[in-house]
């Protein structure tokens, strides 16, 4: 579970596989069938699914998508695929956490 061949999706296209950064999102947006931005996904995901309280402070979709994801859901999974939806997905994501003051803040309100 969690690692998908989206060929089996009928996408044509394969998921995961290399390495991937936040910081350098603007190349792999340009890139978006990028082995980096792929293996980000997979990684996002994988967090997702964590129980903790910075997940709980996210909207439901992603957890919910990310856990379907994960799971094997064969809708979510292929829709999952199609790298700009994945894109999409992790596109929103960042923008929420940079929104909400990114993760040095949400650490900073955790210890206090």
């Amino acid at each position: 579970m969690g690692h998908h061949d989206c060929r089996t999706a009928g996408t044509g296209g394969l998921c995961p596989a290399a390495s991937g950064l936040w910081q350098d999102l603007g190349s792999l947006y340009r890139e978006p069938d990028d082995d980096r931005y792929a293996f980000l996904f997979e990684q996002v995901i994988r967090l997702l699914i964590r129980p903790s309280s910075f997940n709980l402070s996210l909207p439901e979709p992603f957890r919910l998508s990310a856990h379907r994801y994960h799971g094997g859901d064969p809708v979510t999974v292929a829709h999952l695929c199609d790298p700009a939806n994945r894109h999409f997905m992790l596109c929103d994501l960042h923008d929420l956490i940079m929104l909400k003051g990114g993760l040095a803040l949400k650490r900073k309100e955790n210890k206090a």
